[in-house]
Formats: structure tokens, C-alpha cells, sequence
């Protein structure tokens, strides 16, 4: 008698709104089963084709490249709450209990705008220590977030719970503009001059900030950069 294979979807398909994502010569590839909300990411070894390794079958959640061949993978629903790093070798590095949208500076430094499917929030914006520990800054009201991104200085910004928020390297948190809106968002671009642009519930808006110009980093915003795909970090 055949084992039973440890996942079996029965409606697959390549996760949407999420890009494929290339570092070194490692291509991280996603699917997810449309009836459980649970997927996979495949790791793929670009110069021969094969599968190196896969990740767990784990609810969906936000991911990146982090600038030293490697990739972040969150996980979030169904209990779990975490973010793991993996290698380009498919191999699990450090994981942390925290989940959400991933932002990394040009130093490496790993920012997260924590999400959870929890009311009252118990979010917090948070970094993500190189020995699986966790900095916690200010505290996340509300449920919605913009998808986040950070400046050349290491200072995030995001959207949550009707106001445009920056947080700047010692975790401390600037209120910049009031913007309400249902959660119904864009990703974040920090564009020429300070100019944050965002959507909120189809309407775009931009914003004139103190920030600076978008960081030069593996991951400085969701999609990897202002043009989006196809996301290719070579180290």
C-alpha cells in the first residue's frame, strides 16, 4: 500500500499577487490550494531544473528576498505565526514568531509591519534579529496594512488604521498624514523627493514626506522594487 502523499490540493494553482522570485542561481516558486488557503514554496536550482527543496505545506503569507541568497517565507492562519528564512540551498535557517510585510534596508536590517487574523490587535512593528530574536517598536492599532517600505536612512513607512506612519531606526514611530480608507490597498512606493504614493479603496494618493529616496536593498518594498516584477537579486 502507497503511502499518502503528505499534500494533496485539490485546486492548485501559482499564488497570485506574489512574485517569482530569483537569488543566485535559486528560483523560489509558490502554489497554493485554493479550497484550504494552504501552498508551498519550491525551490528550484536554475542551472539544472530540478526541485532542490520545498517548504511545508503552511498557510499563506508575505515573503522576500533577503540580500544574502536567501528567503524569507511567513506564514500566517490555521495557528501558525512566523516568518523562516531559507537558503538557496532549501535548507531552514532561523524562523521567528512573526509574521507580516517585510522590508530590508540597506544594511541588511530586516523590518516587519506585524498582521495577524486577531481583534483587538496585538500587532507590533517588530525587526527581525539575526539570532531569531525579535525587536519590538511601536504598537499596530487596527487590522489593514499597506504593504510597507523603507528609505536609504533604515525609517519604514506604512499604512494601518487610517494613518500614513513612519518608523525610523531606534523604533520610534512619526504620525504623516491622515488618510482613511476601508484596507482595500496598494503596495507602498517612496518615489522622487519623499513622495510616498499609495491606494487606498482605488484612489490614489501621494503624499509629500520628510523621507528619503527608496533604499537601494534587496527588498525595500513590496514587489522587491518600483518596477515590481520580475524580482532577481544577484549575490
Amino acid at each position: 500500500m502507497r503511502p499518502k502523499p503528505a499534500w494533496t490540493p485539490t485546486e492548485i494553482r501559482a499564488a497570485r499577487n506574489e512574485p517569482l522570485m530569483i537569488a543566485g542561481d535559486c528560483v523560489a516558486a509558490t502554489f497554493e490550494d485554493l479550497r484550504s488557503g494552504h501552498g508551498r514554496t519550491f525551490f528550484l536550482d536554475l542551472r539544472t531544473g530540478k526541485t532542490s527543496a520545498a517548504t511545508p505545506p503552511i498557510p499563506g503569507g508575505h515573503k522576500a528576498i533577503d540580500g544574502n541568497r536567501g528567503f524569507l517565507i511567513g506564514a500566517q492562519g490555521y495557528g501558525p505565526l512566523r516568518t523562516t528564512r531559507w537558503t538557496a540551498e532549501g535548507t531552514r535557517a532561523n524562523s521567528w514568531p512573526s509574521h507580516g510585510s517585510l522590508t530590508i534596508g540597506a544594511d541588511g536590517t530586516t523590518s516587519i509591519v506585524e498582521m495577524e487574523n486577531q481583534l483587538p490587535s496585538r500587532s507590533k512593528f517588530r525587526r527581525l534579529e539575526p539570532d531569531g530574536t525579535l525587536s519590538s517598536g511601536p504598537d499596530l492599532p487596527g487590522y489593514h496594512t499597506a504593504p510597507a517600505a523603507v528609505d536609504e536612512t533604515g525609517t519604514t513607512v506604512y499604512w494601518r488604521d487610517g494613518q500614513l506612519t513612519s518608523v525610523d531606526t531606534k523604533l520610534r514611530s512619526l504620525p504623516l498624514a491622515g488618510l482613511p480608507g476601508s484596507g482595500i490597498t496598494s503596495r507602498i512606493l517612496i518615489l522622487d523627493n519623499g513622495l510616498v504614493a499609495l491606494t487606498l479603496d482605488k484612489d490614489l494618493h501621494l503624499v509629500r514626506t520628510p523621507l528619503a529616496p527608496l533604499a537601494p536593498s534587496a527588498w525595500p518594498c513590496a514587489d522587491h522594487n518600483l518596477q515590481g516584477n520580475p524580482v532577481s537579486v544577484t549575490t
